[in-house]
This record gives C-alpha cells, sequence and structure tokens, in this order.
C-alpha cells in the first residue's frame, strides 16, 4: 500500500509539473527528478514480494537515470534475492552515478556560482553531496548568477537605445527569484525584439529612399522578418547598406566632377572612395564641402577679374550746351596720342615678363597643383584624427 501511495504521488507531481498546474508548479529551470529523488531518499519500507517488485519499478521507468534504470531493469529479471537486493542498498552506486551525471551536466554553460558549487559536490568523496547540490544547492546558486547575469544586461545597455529592455531588467530585479529566472530565459529576448523594431522603425523614418535606396529596402526587409534578422541587421546589415550607398553617393559625385575646374574635390573623392568605410562617411559629410570650398578659392584666385559693368549713361544737364565735336584731323591726332602710351605699356609688360620666364599659364596650373594636393590630404588627416 505504501509503495502504491508513493507510485500515486509521484504521477500526480509529474503531471502537475508537465502541465504547469497548481501552486506548486516548477518552473522550466526546475530540478526534473526531485520528486524521484525524494522517492529515493525516503527509502523502501515494504515487506512482501510484490512491494519489492513495484519500488524496483519505479526506478526501472525513470527517463533521466540510465545506469539506475539499467540497474532495475536487470534486477527486476534476476531472482527473488537479487531484486531484494538491489531495492534494499543495492540502487545507491546506480543512483549517485546518474547524479553525478546530472550534476556535470548542470556545469555545461553554468555560470560561477553555480560551476563552483558544482565543482565543489563532484570533488566531495561522499557521494550525497551530489544529491544535496541538487536538491537545495543549485538553485540558490543560480539565484545568485542570476542577478549577476541581469546586472550585466542593464549596465551593457547604452541610455535611449533600449528602453524596453532597460525598463523589463530593472523590474526582474526587483522581483522574486522564479520572475528573475524567468526574465532571462525569455523575457530578455521579448524585451530585445520590441527594442529593435522601434529602433528599425526609427531607422526607416530618417531615410530619404532617394539618397540611400540599399538602406530603404534592407531596413523594410529587416522590419519584415524575423526577429533574429532584425537584430542581425541593426548589428550589421544596416551598417553594409550604409557603406553601399555611400559608394553610390561618392561615385555620382565623381560621376560630375571636371577635373580641370574642381582638382580637390576630385582627388579628395577618389581618395575616400579607396578608403575605409569610415573615411567615405567623413568625406560625405564634411570633407567633400571641405574640397569644394578649396576649389573655390582656387578658382577665384587663378581667373580674370570679373570685367566692370558699363557705367550708366549720365542725365543730360538740363541747362548746358552740348560741347562742339571735334575736327576730322584734330580727332586723329588725339586718337594717335592716345593709342600711343597703350601701346608702349604693352610691349613693356611683354618684355618683363619674357625677361622672368613667366606667362599668365603658370599660376593657375600651381594653383591646380596644390588644390589636387590639398584634396587628397583631406582624407589622410581625416584617418589621422581617426587613429588618434
Amino acid at each position: 500500500m505504501l509503495v502504491r501511495n508513493l507510485i500515486r504521488s509521484l504521477c500526480v507531481a509529474v503531471t502537475l509539473m508537465v502541465a504547469g498546474l497548481g501552486a506548486g508548479a516548477l518552473p522550466a529551470a526546475a530540478d526534473p527528478v526531485a520528486d524521484l529523488r525524494a522517492f529515493v531518499e525516503a527509502g523502501f519500507d515494504g515487506s512482501s514480494d510484490a512491494e519489492y517488485r513495484a519500488w524496483a519499478e519505479v526506478l526501472a521507468a525513470t527517463t533521466d537515470g540510465p545506469a539506475t534504470r539499467a540497474a532495475a531493469t536487470k534486477a527486476l529479471a534476476g531472482t527473488d534475492e537479487e531484486l531484494r537486493a538491489f531495492v534494499d542498498g543495492g540502487h545507491r552506486a546506480a543512483w549517485y552515478a546518474d547524479e553525478r551525471l546530472r550534476v556535470a551536466r548542470v556545469l555545461v554553460g553554468a555560470g560561477p556560482a553555480v560551476s563552483r558549487n558544482a565543482q565543489a559536490a563532484l570533488d566531495d568523496p561522499d557521494p550525497r553531496a551530489l544529491s544535496e547540490f541538487l536538491s537545495t544547492g543549485l538553485e540558490a546558486a543560480r539565484r545568485v548568477d542570476d542577478r549577476i547575469e541581469a546586472a550585466r544586461i542593464l549596465g551593457s545597455i547604452e541610455e535611449g537605445t533600449s528602453p524596453t529592455l532597460y525598463a523589463a531588467t530593472r523590474a526582474a530585479l526587483a522581483g522574486t527569484a522564479a520572475e528573475l529566472r524567468e526574465f532571462l530565459l525569455t523575457g530578455q529576448h521579448a524585451a530585445r525584439a520590441l527594442d529593435d523594431r522601434l529602433a528599425g522603425a526609427r531607422i526607416l523614418a530618417e531615410i530619404d529612399p532617394a539618397t540611400s535606396p540599399t538602406l530603404y529596402a534592407a531596413t523594410q526587409a529587416a522590419l519584415a522578418g524575423t526577429p533574429a534578422e532584425l537584430r542581425e541587421f541593426l548589428v550589421t546589415g544596416q551598417h553594409a547598406a550604409r557603406a553601399l550607398d555611400d559608394r553610390l553617393a561618392a561615385a555620382r559625385i565623381l560621376a560630375g566632377i571636371d577635373p580641370v575646374t574642381s582638382p580637390a574635390l576630385y582627388a579628395a573623392t577618389q581618395a575616400a572612395l579607396a578608403g575605409t568605410p569610415a573615411e567615405l562617411r567623413e568625406f560625405l559629410v564634411t570633407g567633400q564641402h571641405a574640397a569644394r570650398a578649396l576649389d573655390a578659392q582656387a578658382g577665384a584666385a587663378a581667373g580674370a577679374p570679373a570685367p566692370a559693368a558699363p557705367a550708366a549713361p549720365a542725365p543730360a544737364a538740363p541747362a548746358a550746351a552740348a560741347p562742339a565735336a571735334p575736327a576730322p584731323a584734330e580727332a586723329q591726332a588725339a586718337a594717335a596720342r592716345t593709342a600711343a602710351p597703350r601701346a608702349a605699356g604693352t610691349g613693356r609688360s611683354a618684355r618683363v615678363l619674357a625677361a622672368t620666364g613667366t606667362s599668365t599659364a603658370v599660376p593657375v596650373a600651381a594653383l591646380g597643383a596644390g588644390a589636387l594636393a590639398v584634396g587628397a590630404g583631406l582624407v589622410v588627416l581625416a584617418r589621422r584624427r581617426r587613429q588618434a
């Protein structure tokens, strides 16, 4: 009768655990063989052959103890004496072998507190330390590790980037041990997914499809995909898409440049396209404008001064008489006197330029070469600033 009651209680407990019913339902991380362990530790106090057999059948039905199951199955197939020897204490060697295996499994991926206590149980010469750790020590150590992990998550959140995860982590740390474990198992992932969708929506709202077609399409695809795909986009995909759009923008700039009139911009664009994505982004944000300004200054310094606007005719004086027109002979003489100094000045300028070996084309060429050097230097300076 005692054995049947124990078996019935064990079945009810397992059913409640699986169904998640009752006030004492265990969380997903609970010890899966806690009830079987209680059954074994309670021992056997029967006397009939049927009770011996029923007790061994419970151990033979376990799914989380290969050594125990094999030993119980062998005892059930043996003689009555072998069965009694197994139930009266022969099962302990197989049971503790399985307990050792369970503790070793706990070590995989465990936090520092769980690892430390599990290793101590494995090193203990008393095999009962294994069951004690699995019964009580594991949950106590796991609570410590859970708080450490939640604190790590909270510390890794950049301000303003993950509001949902931040609030959920704080709430979990202020809650019960079971709530904290639930947050670490499932809640944090749901919070991250919501924050990722908010981040993706913000990116999409800031994009101009005409200037960033690749990023626009990639963001839409990520928002339509799985949480893992959206997370991958936010971590790496968006940067690859931005880099491609930046290359397209720089290529458009290069295609519209006249190297003769914009040497600094031409050189800076080529250097940016040959550099890193960060250097190309720096060029598009600031470098191109500095290069354009250099080209404008060089053009203003090398070009001829703008012709003066023709003077507006003076209004006629209402009371003054118009001057008399000069006689033809006098006009020719005046024109000759005016042209002579001009010709002399022109010849003098030509002789000075010839003597110095200088022509008007030299300053323009020099300014153009300087602009090319300065334009190429823009990207080099940007690289040095980033490396510093």
